[in-house]
């Protein structure tokens, strides 16, 4: 099944309303223009993202739709730089400006996503980015956006990681290089992430 169709079939599954198919829709095929191999990252995240979220008995849809909009700032970016095996350190600061242009984007008619979305690289050894907002959400909600901030950035990284190895200089064939690499990477999430490889979700 190609990813079109398991997207579709995912939005079926969880009742998603036509309008929101439609929305969520419009923002990939952006980003599918400005670049193919980044919206194919995106879809493959919100759909594993979920599968996460399922598995941790939380609500599915804030990890997919977070998980499917996490990158759609990076068309703010160019797409030279998004194709590069190898960056400079200026380029990666580029490339970091695309959580706060994706919360920009989101903010308004996904404001729960977009909380999810500008958190997603906050678990990683170099976090960013540095101020988060504040005040939108209750305590409770906000702790509720931070489990599926944690799920889309496990997702994230675990696809760069399996479909974008040179990037990380990993081989795809040693999926006990990609475990060590995500737990490494990732050492706040460590428990979480052995639990995922237990239950053959990663």
């Amino acid at each position: 099944m190609n990813l079109k169709n398991e997207l579709a079939e995912r939005f079926s599954e969880l009742g998603i309303r036509e309008t929101v198919i439609q929305s969520i829709n419009f923002y990939l095929s952006l980003l599918n223009e400005h670049d193919t191999a980044t919206y194919e990252h995106s879809c493959r995240v919100g759909l594993l993202a979920s599968r996460i979220a399922d598995y941790e008995g939380l609500e599915l849809k804030p990890s997919l739709y977070a998980g499917l909009l996490h990158d759609i700032g990076k068309i703010f970016v160019d797409n030279t730089i998004l194709r590069k095996l190898e960056i400079t350190s200026e380029e990666y600061e580029t490339i970091k400006k695309h959580v706060i242009h994706s919360y920009e984007m989101l903010c308004e008619d996904y404001p729960f996503s977009a909380e999810i979305v500008v958190r997603h690289h906050q678990f990683s050894e170099e976090p960013y980015p540095k101020e988060l907002p504040t005040g939108r959400f209750s305590k409770e909600a906000n702790e509720v956006i931070e489990k599926h901030a944690r799920i889309v950035s496990i997702a994230d990284f675990f696809d760069a990681l399996t479909t974008r190895a040179p990037k990380y200089a990993v081989d795809l064939n040693d999926p006990r290089a990609i475990k060590h690499l995500m737990i490494s990477q990732n050492p706040t999430q460590k428990e979480l992430i052995e639990r995922l490889y237990n239950a053959e979700i990663l």
